[in-house]
């Protein structure tokens, strides 16, 4: 196979090592204490910067690029995916959240290219990212073990104690299995001091999972290992007793039997260590029940949207739409912002096609990784731990949602690419007319190009992580009843790049709250008016618009924004006390009567109590009359 560099550099350790450190290692162990979500946005920056370099070492020493490696069916299927993230904003009511959900598919897109471009020039590059990933993973193994047993490092932002770096304990077990994989070659085929590292680590992180308990995570746990065995059985390979070390595996699978078995037998150990975290149990259906909700809804989505979706980062503003029921959601003061299965979530927003192209992506990788299994090639191994990853990381995306998280995404593309390169290099062995992009133009396009979208998403994402600052800054104010403050930081912030705060709540309903609370009438009644437009189907912010309506003086209005509340939670015990007060206010007593009395009997709510005295008073001095 004939390979082009300019100047040998490509080839060369340094620009892979830069790229490894910034991506594998920095990003899972980057946080942030000034944004709500402590993770998302920094780590999204260092991952864009990180592609800036990239593409600006393969300008300079890259000059040509095999064909090959860029037209497979795979890549393909990224690009067009990544496309119908772009057309779907068609159809987004909030074009903020359309952009950031935009911007992160373009940098898995990106990512993925860069690294296909690095395995396929260099198969050796392979290790290098490998045993970047498995330093990086005992490093934050570790320290979730020291939250777990020594209470260290819990200035780390997160909660339930256990969550290392990644902010929960459902997410930090899944990526646990997500570097699997990785670990499992390492103990395989890499030098001693690495197989050391591997063992260790896998089996703190077989711990972790254990004491853990994610349901999806064990799902994930026996599908990939089920595959294992399928693939080994189905295409009779025969890898010997050098390559598999097999008195180190029986050793290890006997460590790690014990582990799983120790750990679950012994629950009342985990819960009495940590009394202040709430002990899973794998029957417990409680988050299953939340699931089935989510889904639903979801399902009502796409069927009103079932083939252009509802538009990039949009599912939680337009699932309040389509009814709120349960405590937790009525009130508004719980959002969903997910819908914890990434299947549904694509289709929802991507359409029809995206949701297609989604799963192609999985099973082409898969069928390219079958493909290189039937070759003389001597990266069966890998392959094989490859494809239970990519089986676990789809069973784990059925339960909960990898996809809008910064490391999953990494490893992904690490899946995808390895994979899709290492079918490029068998296909480049057997395939004598292998075509090579050697003009200006299609150098510029390829690679400047790319650079260039780098840097716009760079600069985008610095500006959306100096918002999230400035509004964590305002919320915080917030709550220490400091309004002036809430408003002179959201006035910091750039709507077009952020106005939906993690929680999804619009950032201008904060801000008109913090007018309104100062008695500045005009300006809160402004500011709930942006949200609106913002975020149409927020409970607090239609709440407002009525309550304004009603101190205008404008009756109808308010009946009409109150109305559109009761659409949505039927039963607001707030709203149903104010649209009260807007029938009494206009003495229509009757209808005040009616629809206070929608209220639960069992309510203490004092407002609730006294204007219900208040009507009933003049319902019967009407009837004396």
């Amino acid at each position: 196979m004939k390979i082009y560099i300019g100047k040998n550099i490509f080839l060369r350790s340094i620009p892979l090592l830069i790229f490894c450190f910034l991506v594998y290692l920095m990003i899972p162990l980057t946080y942030s204490t000034r944004t709500i979500d402590p993770l998302l946005t920094i780590r999204f920056l260092i991952l864009i910067f990180n592609l800036c370099l990239a593409y600006l070492f393969l300008f300079f020493y890259l000059k040509h690029i095999n064909f090959l490696v860029l037209r497979n069916s795979l890549t393909i299927s990224v690009f067009f995916f990544t496309l119908t993230s772009l057309i779907s904003g068609i159809s987004a009511v909030n074009r903020a959240e359309y952009l950031y959900s935009l911007t992160r598919d373009c940098s898995n897109l990106l990512l993925y290219i860069i690294l296909i471009l690095y395995i396929y020039y260099n198969i050796l590059h392979i290790n290098m990212i490998i045993k970047t990933i498995i330093f990086s993973a005992m490093i934050f193994v570790f320290l979730g073990l020291g939250q777990y047993f020594g209470g260290w490092f819990l200035t780390i932002p997160g909660h339930e104690t256990f969550y290392s770096t990644f902010a929960n304990r459902n997410l930090f077990a899944s990526i646990n299995i997500l570097i699997f994989p990785f670990l499992l070659y390492g103990f395989f085929r890499l030098p001693k001091i690495w197989q050391i590292l591997s063992v260790i680590t896998i089996i703190s992180a077989t711990f972790t999972i254990t004491v853990i308990r994610a349901r999806a995570v064990f799902l994930a746990v026996f599908l990939a290992s089920y595959s294992v065995l399928l693939i080994l059985s189905f295409y009779r390979l025969k890898i010997g007793r050098s390559d598999l070390k097999s008195g180190r595996i029986i050793l290890l699978v006997i460590i790690l039997t014990a582990l799983i078995s120790f750990g679950i037998s012994k629950s009342e150990l985990f819960s009495e260590m940590h009394p202040e975290i709430s002990y899973k149990r794998l029957g417990s259906d409680t988050t299953l029940f939340v699931r089935i909700y989510a889904w639903k809804k979801t399902w009502s989505m796409i069927k009103e949207h079932p083939l252009t979706g509802i538009g990039g980062g949009n599912w939680k503003i337009n699932l309040p739409k389509y009814g709120l029921e349960g405590k937790r959601l009525e009130t508004g003061a719980y959002q969903y912002i997910r819908p914890h299965n990434d299947y549904l979530w694509v289709w929802a927003e991507n359409g029809f096609i995206g949701f297609i192209l989604y799963l192609l992506i999985f099973i082409i990788a898969i069928v390219y990784g079958l493909k290189i299994l039937k070759t003389k090639g001597e990266n069966k191994i890998l392959i094989i731990l490859l494809i239970s990853g990519l089986i676990g990381y789809m069973m784990i995306a059925f339960f909960s949602f990898p996809r809008e998280r910064i490391y999953h995404s990494i490893i992904l593309m690490t899946y995808l690419a390895m994979i899709s390169g290492l079918y490029s290099r068998s296909k480049s062995n057997h395939d004598k007319k292998e075509v090579f992009l050697n003009s200006l133009i299609v150098r510029i396009v390829i690679t400047l190009g790319a650079m260039f979208l780098a840097a716009a998403m760079l600069s985008y994402s610095y500006q959306r992580l100096k918002s999230e600052i400035h509004f964590y800054f305002a919320y915080n104010a917030r709550g220490r009843n400091q309004f002036n403050f809430t408003i002179a930081a959201i006035d910091k912030i750039d709507p077009g790049i952020f106005n939906i705060s993690p929680t999804g709540i619009p950032v201008q309903w904060y801000r008109g709250n913090a007018y309104f609370q100062t008695g500045v009438l005009n300006k809160a009644f402004h500011n709930f008016l942006q949200a609106n437009q913002t975020h149409p189907y927020h409970i607090f912010t239609l709440n407002n618009i009525g309550s304004c309506y009603e101190l205008y003086g404008d009756h109808d209005s308010a009946k009409r924004f109150y109305y559109k509340i009761l659409d949505l939670s039927h039963y607001l015990e707030e709203t149903l006390i104010n649209l009260s007060v807007v029938y009494y206010n206009t003495k229509d007593y009757v209808n005040a009567y009616k629809i206070i009395s929608l209220c639960s009997i069992d309510s203490n709510n004092p407002r609730r109590n006294s204007y219900k005295a208040k009507i009933e008073e003049k319902l019967f001095l009407l009837k004396e009359d």
